[in-house]
């Protein structure tokens, strides 16, 4: 082929073809070729014209037509047809012919292509658009190339998006190394804006895995502000998902926080910052979102198709290298070793019968274990996932493995009781056979752990017994007895002398000395869970799973959980951490792996304002108030967003209303009464009565002549508020009344009802034969809301929508249809907009006179209740919603952005104060450094025997006698045993020690 169709027209077609991402259509093939010097040397002076130079159509169909065998076309990017070679093992020849030896040019080329670069590279190429491309008016004065200049729209409208170049880019920059141009790319809003749109967020998210690794030894200020900016749409996702307009919203809410640390500089996130404040209407938050970036999770690993049980990570030493590896098995069958970097599987074993229940890797070679649910252990090269050796033996299911650090031996722990020793010498004659078994266990082995030096070996099994081994001897040296449940998992340190760290499903961890088997520090799990995996670093830090998904990691100085990684959804099944306490790995039964940073501590979550859902929220001058299920009513101030002033009620308070210059309130209770409350004294000036079941709603009218309530009972009350007396009860509705609202002009004074079964009512209180009943939603109405004027009227349902009436006729003007679950509140903006909230977490703005919405803002949670103020015109529409959990939250609406820069500035004093742990969380965080994992537990020791001599003094003072017993006793417990010591007298021993290891009040308990 290429002597027939020319050798440079073949090796630079299959080099393309090869380099490409998702492939390569025909069109982009072409206009490559047409501006590669070599091919033009070899093809142009015989084929084309003087004045435009392209490839000949027969020569490319011969090229085709020939490797019709090799290649396939394919559907990528929407409806692109792209060439792909049809085999992997054509691509990776391919690779090593055509592309390797100048892949720099190629993937160079291709950059210059997809970035519209080309008529600055190539002197003797025009580049032309996309329009004049296909005019045809061409007045060429010399030889040229027709080019796509490749925009990210590719109409005048600007709807149709340039796909190819918004996938391919990101991979040929990357290829090429050029990460100050990734950086440049991933900045510009441009190109944010239209890979969202055009494609999703997760996409965007993926192209960080050129520029950003997962894990990283070295991490400069740039990357930080990169991986933040990457967390920032992760957190962000679910909103942009809805609509790609909450974009700016999003961004500001999840990146200003890091900006407000005069101590830090973030240059990268001030200037997206900036970009944001150009777009307008826009939704500013004035409070910190639930979930910031920059915390402790980096990544979560997502490939296995069922339970993820076990785990490796370890940075592996091969000759003068060294490798983090990051190893899973899962219930799929399937073993995978995941390149940490950027996320991707680098191979996937799956020679066993059943579910995979452990691994293990060899510290000092390329060798791993599996124990499977089919009584198997396999023995594969972790680099090539080959493998080496099936050992079979076990009579049940291999619940633990661990492999010797050169990989010449592997022992496997069973449910059938025993512990057997393999030899996995893949030089030796003799590989894959057994060496011998060691019995002693009385049930299932589920834990197993062999020591740095090889020799001493402890195992755990299902009824709390831990043995310690002598691998040479084969002989118990210490039987370990204190656990009163099941043994979860085994750790040791990895100098001598050796500690031994154990958690079992009575929720305790304890640590024991190996030279004599003393128990000398024990940490209790005070939490609603049940403690699953265990990890040891050496800087005395222990990381735990347990069975709710929570990742604890536990200080083993002070024994007590030092803060908690919250990432699954389901429990966590192994964990595994490094020694240096940098990073930690967690899986789980949801199939997920996640990845941690622990040198960054989480920030605590922010206290909820009610426990409970957020029932109202009613703006007065100088604060706001908001009421909750939970009973307690608050009273926040407006300058800093904080609680002023926390009232405790009998009973759930359903509304509120002003009256009276903002000073008493109204509220609506849940017994069915009405009280009157001053804001002055904090008291309850009076009670009004006569609902009989709770009340939904209250309304006072313009004039505050006259209250309505509305109540569960089906009831309509009109109130004197000046006598505080009942005027009249309507009675149109039968069911519970959820809404009320007075339209008061010099025409008309209406009374506005609605019910649960979605009728509402309007009627005249001067002329009650004035009656209309509305029934057009199809579902319970949740608010109403009238403009200044009265002449229109807004109502939320159950039934997702909001219908807009005109006053006072009731006809329905426009039916507004965008949120996708029951809309819960409403209120009015101006006369022209109306603001509704939803539990799809959704707060819309709605124009009036056309019915369209105008802009969206996704909150973080469910929203239940809202109000709007507007304090300025420069500080735009504050707007204060509360969630179904709890939560209170601020945002402003900028309906018009005159000065972005001015707005940005603003910012500083218009922004929450946030809490000091939140800046300082903000901060880069270096790692402190602390003690070893052996000096701290040999000065807990130290103190545990200086207690034991204290106490023993203080006891032979009283009597000599009962305390050489006591001590007889708890050196037999603890110090080991013999294989042959009396059973019987177990139960008694270990119920004496419990006696002196209950815990009081703390969580940590020593034995003395």
């Amino acid at each position: 082929l290429e002597e027939n169709a020319g050798h440079a027209l073949v090796s630079n077609s299959l080099a393309y073809i090869t380099a490409a991402k998702s492939g390569i259509s025909e069109a982009e093939l072409m206009e490559l070729l047409a501006c590669d010097e070599e091919v033009g040397n070899e093809v142009f002076h015989d084929y084309t014209s003087e004045k435009i130079r392209f490839i000949p159509p027969f020569l490319w169909s011969e090229v085709l037509y020939s490797l019709k065998d090799l290649l396939e076309f394919r559907i990528t990017d929407g409806a692109v047809l792209t060439l792909y070679w049809a085999h992997r093992m054509f691509d990776e020849i391919a690779g090593k012919r055509y592309l390797f030896p100048r892949k720099e040019l190629i993937f160079q080329r291709l950059v210059d292509y997809f970035g519209g670069h080309i008529a600055k590279v190539k002197g003797n190429s025009l580049l032309l658009s996309s329009e004049k491309y296909h005019t045809g008016g061409l007045n060429l004065a010399e030889p040229c190339h027709l080019i796509n200049c490749q925009p990210l729209m590719l109409n005048k409208e600007k709807t149709v998006y340039n796909h190819r170049k918004l996938n391919e880019l990101p991979y040929y920059l990357a290829e090429l190394g050029k990460k100050k141009d990734l950086q440049e790319l991933f900045c510009d809003w441009e190109w944010i804006t239209n890979k969202i749109t055009a494609l999703t967020c997760e996409d965007y998210v993926a192209d960080f895995a050129f520029l950003v690794p997962t894990v990283s030894q070295n991490t400069t200020a740039t990357m930080a502000e990169l991986r933040l900016l990457k967390e920032a749409f992760v957190c962000s996702s679910e909103a942009l998902a809805n609509s790609t307009k909450a974009l700016p919203s999003q961004l500001i809410g999840h990146l200003y926080p890091y900006l407000m640390d005069p101590l830090v500089s973030r240059p990268i996130i001030k200037e997206i910052v900036k970009q944001c404040l150009v777009s307008s209407p826009l939704f500013i938050p004035l409070t910190p979102p639930l979930v910031l970036p920059g915390g402790p999770l980096l990544t979560t690993l997502k490939g296995h198709r069922d339970t993820v049980t076990s785990l490796c990570l370890l940075i592996s030493e091969y000759g003068e290298t060294s490798t983090l590896n990051l190893v899973s098995g899962s219930l799929d069958k399937s073993i995978k070793s995941w390149e940490l970097e950027n996320g991707s599987v680098l191979k996937t074993m799956d020679r066993h019968a059943k579910g995979i229940l452990c691994i293990a890797v060899a510290s000092k070679a390329p060798y791993l274990a599996s124990g499977s649910a089919d009584c198997t252990v396999k023995f594969w090269h972790l680099h090539t996932g080959e493998l080496i050796h099936n050992m079979t033996g076990h009579a049940k299911e291999v619940g633990a493995v661990a492999v010797t650090s050169s990989g010449d031996k592997t022992i496997s722990g069973s449910y059938d009781y025993t512990i057997k020793v393999w030899n996995s010498d893949v030089n030796s004659r003799c590989a894959a056979q057994l060496i011998f078994t060691l019995s002693g266990h009385q049930s299932g082995v589920n834990a197993l752990c062999l020591a740095s030096d090889d020799k001493h070996l402890v195992t755990g099994d299902e009824k709390g017994k831990i043995r310690v081994w002598d691998v040479i001897s084969c002989e118990t040296i210490h039987l370990l007895n204190l656990h009163t449940k099941a043994v979860c998992a085994l750790a040791m340190t990895t100098t001598w002398p050796y500690y031994i760290v154990s958690c079992s499903k009575d929720n305790s961890i304890r640590v024991w000395t190996i030279d004599n088997g003393k128990c000398v520090q024990i940490m209790y799990c005070t939490e609603e869970c049940q403690l699953t995996s265990l990890s040891v670093c050496d800087n005395g830090k222990i990381v735990t799973g347990t069975d709710t998904g929570i990742v604890m990691v536990w200080n083993v100085r002070t024994g007590e959980v030092e803060y908690q990684l919250h990432g699954h959804s389901a429990p966590v099944q192994c964990v595994s951490a490094l020694s240096n306490a940098c990073l930690a790995v967690s899986c789980s039964s949801d199939g997920t792996i996640c990845v941690w940073d622990l040198v960054i501590t989480p920030l605590s979550p922010l206290p909820l304002a009610h426990s409970d859902y957020v029932n109202c929220i009613v703006c007065c001058a100088e604060f706001y108030m908001t009421a909750g299920a939970d009973r307690n009513m608050m009273i926040w101030d407006y300058a800093t967003n904080e609680i002023g002033q926390e009232v405790q009620n009998e009973y759930e308070i359903k509304s509120i209303v002003t009256c009276q210059d903002f000073s008493t309130f109204l509220l609506a209770s849940s017994n069915g009464s009405i009280m009157l409350y001053d804001s002055r004294s904090h008291k309850a000036l009076t009670l009004l009565t006569g609902h009989k079941a709770a009340v939904n709603s209250l309304a006072v009218s313009a004039d505050e002549e006259f209250l309505m309530s509305g109540a569960r009972d089906a009831l309509v009350i009109v109130w004197c508020l000046r006598e505080f007396k009942k005027l009249k009860t309507l009675h149109q509705h039968s069911a519970p009344v959820t809404a009320v609202c007075f339209a008061q002009t010099s025409q008309y004074y209406l009374a506005i009802t609605a019910s649960q079964d979605g009728l509402l009512v309007i009627q005249d209180l001067d002329h009650p034969e004035n009656l209309l009943q509305l029934k057009e939603h199809e579902d319970g109405i949740t608010g109403l809301s009238t403009d200044s004027k009265c002449t229109k009227l807004a109502s939320s349902s159950v039934d997702h929508t909001v219908k807009i009436w005109s006053l006072p006729d009731g006809i329905i003007c426009h039916t507004l249809n965008g949120h996708i679950a029951e809309v819960t509140s409403i209120a009015n903006l101006s006369d022209d907009m109306v603001i509704s909230a939803s539990l799809d977490k959704t707060i819309c703005v709605w124009d009036l006179n056309t019915g369209s919405r105008i802009t969206s803002y996704h909150a973080d949670e469910p929203v239940s209740a809202l109000a709007v103020t507007k304090h300025t015109s420069d500080d735009g529409i504050s707007i204060y919603y509360g969630s179904s959990r709890g939560n209170v939250s601020v945002i402003n609406l900028m309906l018009q952005i005159d000065d972005p820069s001015a707005l940005f500035d603003k910012l500083h004093s218009n922004i929450q104060q946030l809490d000091p742990q939140l800046v300082e969380v903000t901060r880069t965080i270096s790692c402190n450094e602390t003690a070893p994992m052996d000096t701290i537990l040999e000065e807990v020791s130290s103190e545990v025997s200086n207690l034991q001599k204290s106490s023993t003094d203080e006891v032979v003072a009283h009597n000599n006698s009962d305390a050489e017993s006591l001590a007889s006793n708890t050196s037999e417990n603890n110090m080991g045993v013999d294989s042959n010591r009396n059973q019987d007298n177990e139960p008694q021993l270990e119920e004496t020690m419990e006696e002196f290891q209950k815990p009081a009040k703390s969580s940590v308990c020593t034995i003395v």
